[in-house]
């Protein structure tokens, strides 16, 4: 799952809504569909269905997931439980929160799953990925919630933008 948030920069409610039907692996996509009916409680907070692109390794990732770890579970959904009771119950939000307060602890790392999500959209906007193409990644329906919440860009990122966009000269050049 954890692969899943940093990859798509997904919401923990879009993850723990995903049914098996949901990946497209020959196409490398994965569709988000808002489920008003979510036995687990998940929300997608989008009222459209959208369809994002995932990598091979993602792919591969959700196969090795499903036969080394899901194996004979019987449920539609992507996340359950499969070593806590309910066994194969849909995965819910505090079962999330729980695995990542024990990864908390025995790391040393103060992270929470949303953070995911900033980071996917700084990275992407960054490497000169267009706005409009990160909030349609992360299910915004304004690139304007995008670029003004999740792209945190210092003003290092500015000046290399402008580099290499060629408004200024590079430092050093005459």
């Amino acid at each position: 799952m954890l692969v899943l948030l940093v990859e798509t920069g997904m919401r923990i409610g879009q993850a723990l809504g995903l049914r098996h039907a949901d990946f497209v692996s020959h196409r490398r996509e994965l569709r988000i569909v808002p489920r008003p009916d979510n036995a687990n409680g998940a929300r997608a907070k989008t009222t459209d269905v959208a369809t994002i692109p995932i990598s091979a390794g993602l792919v591969r990732l959700y196969t090795a997931y499903m036969f080394d770890e899901y194996g004979e579970t019987d449920s539609d959904y992507v996340f359950v439980n499969l070593f806590a009771e309910p066994r194969g119950a849909p995965m819910r939000y505090q079962a999330v929160y729980r695995l990542v307060a024990a990864l908390r602890a025995r790391t040393g790392i103060e992270f929470s799953p949303h953070m995911f999500r900033h980071s996917l959209a700084t990275e992407l906007l960054r490497q000169g990925v267009a706005v409009e193409v990160v909030a349609k990644m992360l299910t915004h329906r304004s690139s304007v919630t995008t670029s003004g919440t999740y792209g945190h860009l210092s003003t290092a990122d500015l000046r290399a933008e402008l580099e290499r966009a060629g408004a200024w000269l590079a430092e050093g050049a005459p």
